[in-house]
């Protein structure tokens, strides 16, 4: 959908919606950031496989181990 097609009154500013968008672009992904949206992608995943919390330290003690692992 554009501007063009909402409402009249509706839409945002086409400067307003350009500066947006150029924010939007300067905004940097860190290595940090991106791990961040990982782990939130996979807690939410295991919370859908594993709906009982008391089962949930299982994983956390996986997911340690693969981190020894590694390091």
């Amino acid at each position: 959908m554009t501007n063009n097609d909402l409402p009249p009154g509706w839409a945002m500013p086409e400067d307003l919606a350009k500066q947006v968008n150029e924010a939007l672009d300067k905004k940097s992904i860190t290595p940090e950031n991106d791990l961040q949206d990982e782990l939130d992608e996979m807690a939410r995943d295991i919370a859908l496989i594993e709906s009982n919390p008391v089962n949930w330290g299982g994983w956390m003690s996986y997911l340690l181990e693969q981190l020894e692992g590694e390091a």
